[in-house]
């Protein structure tokens, strides 16, 4: 959820840094996209999990969802403090490399926690950085 929601803002970022004048825009941005996908994704998450729950909804999936919230939160609060110390052209290019340093050390830490070797785990990030800014440029292309 974190990454996806990542790598949503960092497209919008991209498609619209050029039309966002204001920093309470782009925070409404930010804000308005987290709520908006997080909503969804509990929705769908929810339906999800009861159909292979046999409908009912247990304790995992309730610890998961807490989870998937708390770090769509920890994401739009990152992504939303270069609003405070730098003007909004800056800010957005800040967020989009925060973004791109979260799927750099997440991919590593996966290869990682695979007992991949360092240089193995550096690799992947790299091929998962290049994913995910060929996902970003779609969702900019499309979006814009």
């Amino acid at each position: 959820m974190a990454l996806y929601l990542s790598l949503v803002l960092a497209g919008e970022f991209a498609a619209v840094a050029d039309s966002i004048d204001t920093k309470q825009n782009a925070l409404a941005m930010i804000w308005g996209t987290t709520l908006g996908l997080t909503a969804a994704h509990i929705f769908a998450f929810n339906l999800a999990a009861r159909l292979f729950e046999g409908g009912r909804f247990s304790d995992e999936t309730r610890v998961s969802i807490t989870y998937q919230v708390a770090l769509a939160v920890a994401v739009a609060t990152l992504l939303s403090f270069p609003l405070l110390i730098a003007p909004v052209s800056t800010a957005l290019d800040v967020s989009t490399y925060l973004v791109a340093a979260t799927v750099g050390v997440t991919a590593f830490a996966v290869a990682r926690a695979g007992d991949r070797s360092h240089a193995h785990s550096a690799g992947f990030a790299v091929a998962m950085l290049g994913l995910a800014v060929l996902v970003v440029l779609a969702k900019a292309l499309f979006s814009g």
